[in-house]
């Protein structure tokens, strides 16, 4: 046969078939069987994994775990620990007291890791409340705060923090203050009671930040439970809720972005929503029927299929599913994440979503013994290492033109069969059936 020729006209054909579709595809995951993985818990911790982060310090993104814990992996962590796919490594020497929420935040001088939580020491630097990890070293925020930092979030250039404290480094802010990389200042009044969850969402008429908590008045607006800053007055989200707001996140959806609030709240604004609602800018919607207890952490995904929220708490139930502590919405329908967690204070607290070329996990923290009926303390992962597609022969995820081409240059009888990467049949040949296999796993 003449090859050249052949292969022109093999990929003529092959595009004329599939050509509009090529790169639709290209995004698509290996095949993998969706599992809970319990590595990063044996030993995990020996307390509670209260806040989740990913952060590249120039060496790759990796999960950051904060907490009240003092070991993980059965080495000495002061709160704070980072996994490097094997096994988890102290960072700087840790912090003198528990950690409650970490965000990656740029202050002008790089990405940087921020935590915040109740402490006077990061590493052997004096630091109230909240610090600054750059890969390096520790880095104090000038003075801190007064009190208990609970929420972190990155808003036009600054660094958002709330909590239970009343001042920032001597400036009064009551529960809420911004951070610009060199000073302290309060958003207004503040709250009347403690914020813990922060998000930033546009519903329309342009970026702002929006607070949850425990809080009835934001400044000297009634606002009960949740707010929104936009840049200069606090304003009502479409009325309050009927109790603590304890987490938030924006989920993209085919009708827009939503911000989604999760707590204790059976109610808001009046209608049903049992302790999870989404905003989208005009109304508050449900996520089906909702979930039977609290929900404490959020997470959203663009995986296993579409995107995707994950919600954890202490529940048994969502939208009637059988879900321990806890479980995925689709956009349509909740559905449990395998056995959920269990053991010892068994809830959820913390979530945080990572993918790369080999693997797709949310890594859940909180204080269960187990997870998946693994045995796992205080954290594990829920999702995937992918498994190569028959018919990607150089290895990159996807099924397309490069892949055919190397095929289409092995075609015919192998010299040696077991070095015939494109003999997808073991029939020592690159033929018609290897090349039908390869356009049937396409994408």
């Amino acid at each position: 046969t003449d090859m050249p020729r052949f292969m022109l006209i093999m990929c003529a054909a092959v595009s004329t078939v599939i050509g509009p579709h090529i790169f639709v595809y290209a995004s698509s995951s290996m095949l993998c069987d969706l599992a809970w993985d319990a590595t990063p818990g044996l030993p995990g911790m020996d307390q509670t994994v209260r806040a989740l982060a990913v952060f590249d310090d120039g060496n790759g993104p990796k999960v950051y775990a904060g907490g009240s814990f003092a070991t993980a992996g059965g080495a000495s962590a002061n709160s704070i620990a980072r996994w490097n796919g094997t096994t988890w490594e102290e960072i700087g020497g840790g912090v003198n007291g528990p950690i409650r929420a970490m965000t990656v935040f740029d202050d002008g001088s790089g990405e940087a890791l921020f935590v915040g939580g109740l402490f006077t020491q990061a590493g052997d630097t004096p630091a109230n409340n909240i610090a600054k990890w750059d890969g390096r070293q520790w880095t104090p925020l000038a003075g801190g705060t007064s009190g208990n930092v609970r929420a972190l979030a990155a808003f036009n250039g600054s660094l958002y923090v709330g909590g239970q404290f009343f001042s920032a480094s001597g400036v009064n802010a009551n529960r809420i203050a911004r951070w610009n990389g060199f000073q302290w200042t309060p958003l207004g009044s503040g709250m009347n009671e403690r914020v813990d969850a922060l998000a930033v969402f546009d519903d329309g008429s342009g970026k702002a930040l929006y607070a949850g908590g425990e809080f009835t008045m934001a400044g000297p607006v009634n606002a009960a439970r949740i707010a929104r800053w936009n840049g200069g007055a606090w304003s009502v989200v479409g009325g309050g809720a009927s109790a603590r707001i304890w987490a938030m996140t924006v989920l993209d959806t085919d009708t827009g972005p939503q911000v989604i609030v999760a707590g204790d709240f059976v109610t808001i604004a009046g209608q049903a929503l049992k302790r999870i609602a989404a905003w989208d800018g005009q109304q508050w919607l449900p996520l089906g029927s909702g979930v039977n207890d609290t929900v404490r952490a959020l997470a959203a995904t663009d995986w296993p299929a579409g995107r995707q929220l994950i919600a954890g708490g202490d529940f048994s139930s969502a939208g009637g599913q059988p879900s321990a502590n806890i479980a995925r919405w689709d956009g349509t329908a909740w559905s449990a994440l395998g056995a959920g967690t269990a053991g010892q204070g068994e809830n959820v607290r913390s979530l945080v979503s990572l993918s790369n070329a080999d693997s797709r996990y949310v890594y859940v923290g909180g204080q269960f013994s187990s997870a998946g009926k693994n045995r796992a303390f205080r954290i594990a992962r829920w999702g995937c290492k992918h498994t190569q597609i028959v018919g990607d022969l150089n290895g990159d995820g996807v099924v397309d033109v490069t892949d055919l081409l190397m095929l289409l240059s092995q075609w015919g009888v192998c010299a040696a069969c077991d070095e015939c990467d494109a003999d997808l049949n073991g029939d020592c040949t690159v033929g018609v059936s290897d090349l039908l296999t390869l356009l049937g796993n396409w994408g």
